[in-house]
């Protein structure tokens, strides 16, 4: 099991949008993406043994705002995800039969981390059921399942500001993700001398935060713009002297 570390340290610097009303910017947007990776180890059941089960949570800081920038007004959380395993069974014995079932499960949580407490913004879960059944006298040589779920989620949290407010400038608050994956493996029914395996265990993709400001000033026009109007106004004064 492992997980890609500070996947957003490498996304490098934000994308940001500024809306001109006049010469003024009154709303910003920055967006940052980063990729993430997950896996599980290889389980292994075989007949009158309990179930197998894997269980793992990680977690991750996402890119964070800066509410130098101005009030923080709304958060966007972007998702593309896949995850897939393999189930594989066999029996021997002339009359063998295994029935394998596997569940597995992908769920990651977003949100504000304030001392050691998470406040969720957004979730997204997902849950599927690989199985096989391998019987010896159908001429078969053993069974294989493979599950996979792919998928995009985007979630548009409004921050309400008197509940939000009284902490979202404190640099001790984190944003933050956590990934919760479970598999287990289990023989449901047996004739015969019976093992299963749960394996290949992958779940990837890439997250992107976006957080929307409202300025908390104007932000004067460049100068280039105060520049380009003395210019124009010593041309209209040129063209008076010579007119």
């Amino acid at each position: 099991m492992g997980i890609s570390k500070n996947i957003f340290r490498a996304a490098g610097i934000g994308i940001a949008t500024v809306i001109l009303a006049g010469v003024s910017a009154q709303a910003l947007t920055i967006s940052n993406s980063g990729n993430f990776s997950i896996t599980a180890p290889t389980l292994n059941n075989s007949v009158g043994q309990a179930p197998t089960v894997f269980s793992s949570g990680n977690a991750a800081n996402l890119f964070k705002f800066d509410t130098s920038l101005g009030t923080l007004t709304g958060v966007n959380i972007g998702l593309n995800s896949n995850f897939t395993y393999r189930v594989q069974a066999s029996t021997s014995g002339p009359n063998g039969v295994v029935q394998v079932f596997a569940p597995g499960s992908a769920d990651l949580t977003f949100g504000f981390n304030v001392g050691g407490s998470l406040i969720t913004i957004g979730t997204r879960n997902h849950s599927v059921t690989a199985s096989c059944v391998h019987g010896v006298t159908l001429g078969n040589f053993g069974c294989s399942a493979i599950e996979t779920v792919s998928e995009s989620f985007v979630t548009n949290a409004q921050l309400n500001q008197g509940f939000f407010g009284s902490f979202l400038s404190d640099s001790l608050v984190t944003p933050q993700a956590e990934w919760l994956q479970m598999i287990t493996a289990s023989i449901d029914n047996c004739l015969g001398s019976c093992n299963a395996t749960v394996s290949d265990y992958s779940w990837f993709g890439s997250i992107t935060v976006t957080y929307d400001y409202e300025l908390a000033e104007d932000v004067p026009a460049p100068a280039a713009f105060w520049l380009l109007g003395f210019g124009l106004l010593g041309l209209g004064a040129i063209r008076c002297k010579f007119a």
